[in-house]
């Protein structure tokens, strides 16, 4: 007589979608916290400090004027990336249109960076896959921008990254003629 022995699958991580994590939002869960939904992990953030909330202040006021009527500005608001994510980028210049959900694309992304640096770093794979062609990451700690250009979609990855340190100035792809300087970035 065979002996049945029952095999059991590995313990494995639950992988969040963004129809599983509105639920939970709209069930209260996240109530009274920041989280992000990265890559099906559900992430909550740190409060915002003064250095953080500022940067965001003057570049959305910067974002504003470079873009023009013809672009929106959002702060903080969801971006459907893909099924499991759904990254809140601090800046997101999306082209001004009717959206019936929020947008999938932007022109420009800004995350500012001080205790989130290494998720920053991460979700440019996803915005990478998700078809942004510029993502900047300001680096509050070292002063200076983190510049990711021309993503290759299929390899999750940018095909140009660089820094910008003080002294120097950008200008997003969108939007040749917007120069941003660095020193008056740090320096306001």
């Amino acid at each position: 007589m065979h002996q049945m022995t029952a095999t059991t699958a590995e313990p494995r991580t639950k992988r969040w979608t963004r129809e599983e994590f509105y639920l939970l939002a709209e069930q209260g869960y996240f109530r009274g916290k920041r989280v992000q939904l990265i890559d099906g992990e559900i992430i909550e953030m740190a409060p915002q400090g003064h250095p953080h909330s500022n940067t965001i202040t003057y570049l959305t006021h910067w974002a504003v004027a470079a873009f023009g009527a013809d672009h929106l500005v959002r702060v903080q608001m969801p971006l459907n990336a893909n099924a499991y994510s759904d990254p809140e980028p601090d800046i997101a210049v999306i082209v001004r249109q009717k959206y019936a959900d929020h947008p999938e694309t932007a022109a420009l992304i800004f995350e500012v960076s001080d205790s989130s640096l290494l998720l920053d770093r991460r979700k440019a794979r996803l915005y990478a896959a998700s078809g942004i062609e510029e993502y900047w990451i300001v680096n509050l700690a070292e002063g200076q921008i983190e510049v990711h250009r021309r993503p290759v979609a299929a390899e999750e990855r940018y095909q140009d990254v660089t820094v910008i340190k003080r002294g120097q100035s950008i200008a997003p792809l969108a939007r040749p003629g917007a120069q941003l300087k660095i020193d008056e970035l740090f320096d306001w």
